[in-house]
């Protein structure tokens, strides 16, 4: 890849991580303030239902929002209105799935707190899918900042109810109300910001258009969020709540952490995008942005790990500690995820969906059978980390896939790091129990070995200094 499209590329990823910074900020703070009152018992019990029916608002959308925003010509007011019919019809549907959903979860986890709080949560999907089409009328629009007021302000809404009702009762259904107000929100907020009406129609063409479009993109990724059902499904089963909140935790804090791979991510999409028929400048683009990514992730998760039990104990309270055991697994899964996301990326620019699909579908048969293995013989939450580890396998066939269909691309540096960072969180893992000093010296110099051993390394982690020295005006 050119010097300029790779300084491009660079800057663009941190306009974006910019952007993300103050929501993220907001999603601490109530994180923070949620988890420590709440607890691991009852963070668990939202995030069993969180779980399961975000899952079924996801398979919801069914692309149908996307396809909204990648019509081509003119969106008539008949396009959002059959959208609009068809999103009514799968939320009537999700809502009777979630009521009937509550009393079967209560009987299956033991705990029969969960039917109401599935059954007052069942409305949050409808809501949230509905919402999917003036959000895409905002994209549609490029009205990128008024997409982003609405997401912030349903955020504070959220905030504003969960955290005091939480503060006054230590109730799990702070959560639930505050998930409530912030889909509204978001529904009525971004429909008036759009120019929305609320005006359902039915033509048989379009439907089946839509539907064909929209099924036909989501497809692949449905299969790759199932991976999601593991926590809520196979560690409540074995291990009960407690442990799904630690997972689940341990999960959003990498997510938090490694934030700045998705800017990084999406700048290297719209690139690929632009370059599906220029397929030399497409290998320099996926061997820099493969390498980018998972040296961002491993600055991240190495800096957060080293001092994580600081932070968990002094932000979240001690009976929170043991999401360490399970992190450094996740952390490491992300890592290596973020080693062939643009093989997929670059598959799906071609339209190989199919092949991304038959990655996805190998990779969680792989999770599924190692958790419903690993779990139960470790008896904890370690087995699911173990599970992650063993669906690395699966990358195998994305590789593979990647090679045929387009070229062999210089893999030898995003490996090389890879296995690096694998390295580094074990040795940190091992070093729990050290006095933080011992955690900080280690940890400082091996990212300096990391972050200068290779030429490749060394420019990136340059290249991005200057970028911090334009954006913030100072001088190293």
């Amino acid at each position: 890849m050119s010097e300029s499209l790779e300084s491009k590329a660079l800057s663009g990823g941190f306009v974006l991580v910019g952007r993300q910074l103050f929501g993220m900020v907001l999603s601490v703070a109530g994180m923070l303030v949620n988890t420590r009152l709440l607890g691991p018992q009852k963070y668990g019990q939202f995030a069993i239902v969180l779980g399961l029916m975000g899952y079924a608002a996801n398979i919801g959308k069914s692309g149908l929002d996307v396809y909204l925003i990648r019509h081509q010509g003119e969106l008539h007011a008949r396009d959002v209105g059959v959208t609009q019919s068809l999103y009514l019809i799968i939320g009537c549907l999700i809502l009777t799935a979630g009521v009937v959903t509550g009393p079967l979860a209560a009987l299956w986890y033991k705990d029969p707190t969960l039917a109401p709080l599935f059954w007052a949560y069942a409305i949050v999907p409808p809501i949230t899918i509905m919402s999917g089409i003036p959000i895409a009328l905002l994209d549609r629009q490029l009205a990128y900042k008024k997409a982003a007021a609405v997401e912030l302000a349903a955020q504070v809404l959220y905030l504003g109810i969960s955290m005091p009702i939480i503060c006054y009762n230590n109730s799990v259904w702070g959560l639930v109300l505050g998930a409530v107000g912030q889909a509204l929100l978001t529904l009525f907020l971004s429909a008036h910001l759009a120019g929305m009406r609320f005006y359902p129609r039915w033509d048989k063409k379009l439907v089946r258009s839509q539907l064909k479009y929209g099924v036909g993109y989501a497809a692949s990724i449905w299969i790759w969020q199932a991976r999601d059902l593991v926590n809520p499904l196979i560690v409540g089963s074995f291990l009960g709540p407690g442990a799904v909140a630690y997972v689940a935790m341990a999960i959003r804090l990498s997510q938090m952490v490694g934030f700045a791979k998705t800017a990084v991510w999406r700048v290297y999409m719209s690139y690929l995008a632009r370059l599906g028929d220029n397929r030399v400048k497409m290998k320099d683009a996926v061997e820099s942005g493969i390498n980018h990514q998972v040296l961002i992730l491993a600055v991240s998760f190495i800096t957060f790990f080293t001092i994580a039990p600081e932070i968990i104990k002094g932000l979240m309270g001690a009976r929170w500690l043991p999401l360490l055991s399970v992190f450094p697994f996740i952390a490491a899964a992300l890592v290596v995820n973020a080693g062939f996301s643009l093989h997929s990326s670059a598959l799906y620019v071609i339209g190989k969906n199919r092949d991304v699909s038959v990655f996805h579908l190998v990779h969680i048969l792989v999770f599924y059978a190692a958790s419903l293995i690993l779990i139960p013989i470790t008896g904890n939450i370690s087995g699911y980390g173990w599970a992650e580890v063993a669906a690395f396998s699966s990358y195998l066939v994305i590789r593979r896939t990647f090679r045929f269909r387009f070229f062999r691309i210089d893999e030898s540096v995003m490996l090389f790091n890879i296995v690096s960072v694998l390295c580094l969180l074990t040795i940190l893992s091992l070093m729990m129990d050290n006095p933080l000093w011992q955690r900080l010296a280690s940890s400082g110099i091996l990212l300096l070995l990391l972050l200068f051993a290779v030429s490749q390394n060394r420019k990136v982690t340059i290249l991005f200094i200057q970028k911090m020295q334009i954006r913030f005006g100072f001088r190293c």
